[in-house]
């Protein structure tokens, strides 16, 4: 675990989740449609049908949930 702690600060991960593609760094659930987009754009297999949006969050918090 501590192996594992220890390469995601070398990482540079900020919150999760964490998603990364190339250069490219995504955090927070709000982020993870522009990731598959950067994914989608290098991929030419079809992607996973996205789930349903939300109505309204549960966190009133700041994107991402740092505040």
């Amino acid at each position: 675990g501590v192996d594992c702690l220890y390469q995601a600060y070398l990482d540079d991960i900020f919150a999760v989740p964490y998603l990364k593609w190339g250069q490219h760094r995504f955090w927070g659930l709000d982020r993870v449609e522009g990731f598959l987009r950067v994914w989608q754009a290098d991929d030419e297999t079809p992607a996973v049908e996205p789930p349903p949006k939300l109505e309204k969050a549960y966190d009133t918090d700041q994107a991402g949930g740092c505040g």
